[in-house]
This record gives C-alpha cells, structure tokens and sequence, in this order.
C-alpha cells in the first residue's frame, strides 16, 4: 500500500462531478467515470495538489455513489501502466472487500469465473461474475481464487515480470503505509468486532445475531435481526476470520476449526435464543397458542419446546424452562403439552389426556372421579386438533408439504394429510423446495444436502 486519500468534498475528484459522468443525483456513468479517471491521474498537478505518492501500481476508487448496478470496473490485465485504476462501490460494509478483490483480479489479468474459461461461475470465487445470497456449501470459496484465475494470474505475472523494470519487482514511495497496513492485518477482524457488531455494520445499529441452534455456523452463514421489521436475513457474507464459532474455535475461511485462542463458549447454544418473530398474529384466535418469540414461549406457552421446531429455535429458554419445571420425567420436561383450557383433572383417566397433560395428571393422580353416583361422567372425546390450526395452513399443498417439518404441530389438521410414515425421516418429502429441481442440474447437491433433499436424492 503506498497511500491513502479520503475525499471531504465533491471537489476533492471534480470529474467525478462533471459533465456526462453524473447521470442522477446518486448515480454515475462507471464507464465514463472510469475513463476520466484515467485521464485525470496522469496530470501530474492533479497528483501533487492532492499529496499522492510518486509512484504507485494501482490506483482505486471506492465510492458511495450508485455505479449504475455495477460493482465496479476494472481493465484485465492493466497492471504496472501510468493510468492503471479501478473503480468499486463502498458498500458501507466489509463485503466491499470482496468487490475490491474482485476488481484487483481482473488487474492481475483474470477474467470473470465462467467467462472465456471452463470455471463455474456459480460457486462463488472471487472471481465469480454475480454474487447473491451465499449458499452454505460454497462459503470456503468466498475468499479463494478458482483454478482458471490463478492460471491467469500466473501466467500473466510471469509475462510481466520478463522485464527487470517491472513495477512487481520495485519497491518505492513511503514504508509508512505499509507499516500501518502490516499492522492493521495482524488481527483477524473477528477478534476485533463481535458477531452482534458484524450485523451492525450490515443492517446498522440495533442489528444482532438472530441467534438459535439452527443459525449457529456463522462461518458459513451469519444471520442477522433486522430491528426495523423484527424479522432475520441472511447477511451478504459469512461471519469474518477469528469470529467464535464453537468452544475454543474460530472461523477461518468459512470453517470452524480449533484454535487454542479461542475463547469458551455454551456449546449447547453458543448465541443464545432466535431473537426474531415467528408469526403475525393479525387477530386470529387460533394463532392465540403460538409463542410469537422467545420470551413470549418462556412466559405464555411453554408446552412450545416439545416441538422441536422451538426447542432448536429457543435453545436458550427451552433448558431453562426444564429447570423451572424440575421434572424427573423427560416425557414431561415442559409440563403439560396442551394449553391450560385444555387439560382438566377430571379427564386423567383417558390415555391421550393422560399422556398430554402429563403435569396435570402426574399431580393429581388419575383416579380423579369423587362424583358419588353410580352414573360415571362421559370423558371428553380426544381429539385430534384439539385448538385447530392458523389459517394460514391451509395454503399448505403437495408443493408446499416440507413446511409440515417446522409447523407439524401449529398445522395438525393439514400436515397429517400430507404425511408418508412409510417414508422415516422423509415423511414430507424433501425439506426444501428447490431439492427437484438443484439435484437434477447439480448432483454434487445429492453428496452435500443429502438430508435435506431426502426425496429427490434417495438411492
């Protein structure tokens, strides 16, 4: 690194400003901002008046300013001539990092993944074309090159390095930047920002982990609270190098591995409870007995942690409500499964009453019938559905079923008709909708995601 110039006003760059280059209050022509870069770098007065080092290999813009959708620009092979550049867009995060790196490939002579080359594009290299949401079994690629960039990289390097004037083989200008650089690098940014910080740098203040067992592996995924909706979103990338994965573990290039410093952590639930909502009530009375959080399940519905679509989820609050309940048997760790309405002494004596309002019953004992006369009380018939379920359930299909694994028991009159018990393990068919058609287009799917495409990938 030989310098570093941040710009205060929109003077400190005009052309970024002029004529032909801004096309929208927020937005400019990449293209023609890319060439009057150029341009604008190889006027010497332009360079001094602004204190740049005399000698440099590259020169890159990072802006705010909207690039027409583009990420950023840059010339294949342009490196070591006086107007090398690139332009990227700042982000406002650490995913700009990746764009940077992008960029800096296409200088070092790499052309995108999938493009004149037989690397996939889709597997999420740094030199992959489009990145959208980061899919679990790509994450390691993230920060590497592919095969085909670093065979480019390569052979243009051992072009360029032919001449002993080459700028890959001198070293000039102030040793002070790369001092500062050496000593900005020696710590891994995970050791420097929490993963609650990470997400605010995402989604701004407020921002945290969502939390939960199933958004536990934040070296391939990072899950974030959106504060302004309440809801979790994925982030733009996987939490960074040095984050605490696991006890004594760390991330390191999408992988949680050991690390003697790394601090201790909860095994069991390393980031606590999901801290999103899971429904909207809307005034159906039918949602009434569904927790909405976390909390809402610790204070209101307990019997909730017999599903393990909670217990996962509230992996925090679903122990510490066994410890409230102190129950030596673990059929009844939560006390009754049913909402208080439902269980009534007096039914005790009937199996399904018996078995899920366990708490009731195992308190009262069964023999629970003091009426005197010789006419013994009907019991209540036991349902199936006892309270019904949300409407939402029935918008649940042939196409939709893989829902019936998280709302098995919130949809107990539509999921029943749905399942296939001969099918163990894989009632409701694949437990994610694009299994049918991934698997087709990529088997390797079949080798990583196994479990959850157990239909479309069963032998």
């Amino acid at each position: 690194m030989a310098g570093l110039y941040v710009c205060t006003t929109e003077n400190d760059l005009d052309f970024m400003t002029s004529q032909g280059v801004r096309v929208g209050p927020n937005t400019i022509d990449i293209r023609i901002a890319y060439d009057r870069f150029q341009y604008w770098l190889n006027k010497e007065e332009n360079r001094k008046k602004r204190n740049f080092p005399a000698n440099f290999d590259v020169a890159g813009i990072f802006t705010v300013y909207d690039l027409m959708g583009y990420g950023g620009l840059a010339k294949i092979g342009g490196d070591c001539s006086p107007n090398t550049v690139f332009i990227t867009k700042e982000s406002g995060e650490f995913s700009t990092i990746d764009v940077a790196a992008h960029e800096l490939g296409h200088v070092l002579g790499a052309s995108n993944d999938g493009e004149n080359n037989p690397c996939d594009g889709r597997v999420y290299n740094v030199m992959a074309p489009i990145k959208g949401i980061l899919m679990e079994q790509y994450a390691h690629n993230l920060y590497t090159f592919s095969r085909c960039s670093l065979d480019a990289i390569t052979y243009h390097l051992d072009r360029v390095t032919q001449d002993p004037k080459s700028c890959f083989l001198t070293t000039a200008g102030d040793s002070s930047w790369r001092n500062k650089l050496k000593e900005h690098m020696s710590q891994l940014l995970g050791k420097k920002h929490s993963v609650n910080e990470q997400c605010s740098l995402y989604y701004g203040r407020g921002s945290e982990i969502c939390g939960s067992l199933e958004n536990s592996n934040v070296c391939k995924m990072l899950s974030c609270l959106l504060p302004s909706t309440g809801s979790c979103s994925q982030s733009p990338s996987m939490a960074f190098d040095g984050t605490s994965c696991a006890s004594g573990m760390m991330c390191r290039d999408g992988r949680c591995v050991a690390d003697s410093q790394a601090p201790k952590m909860p095994s069991s639930c390393p980031y606590g409870d999901f801290r999103g909502k899971y429904y909207e009530r809307k005034g159906d009375p039918k949602n009434a007995d569904l927790p909405q959080t976390c909390q809402d399940l610790f204070d209101r519905v307990p019997w909730s942690c017999y599903d393990d679509f909670y217990s996962k989820r509230c992996c925090e609050s679903c122990p510490k409500l066994k410890k409230k309940f102190e129950s030596s048997d673990e059929n009844c760790a939560y006390g009754d499964k049913l909402p208080p309405k439902n269980c009534e002494r007096a039914e005790c004596k009937v199996g399904y009453w018996k078995e899920n309002c366990c708490k009731t019953c195992s308190a009262t004992g069964t023999n629970t019938n003091t009426n005197t006369n010789t006419q013994q009380e009907t019991p209540k018939a036991v349902p199936s559905c006892p309270n019904g379920e949300p409407d939402w359930c029935k918008e649940y299909s042939e196409s939709k079923k893989h829902n019936c694994y998280v709302n098995e028991l919130a949809c107990c009159i539509t999921c029943p008709k749905l399942k296939n018990p001969s099918q163990v393990g894989c009632e409701y068919g694949d437990k994610m909708s694009w299994c049918a058609k991934t698997s087709k287009t990529n088997p390797d799917v079949c080798k990583t995601r196994k479990n959850d495409c157990c239909f479309s990938c069963k032998s």
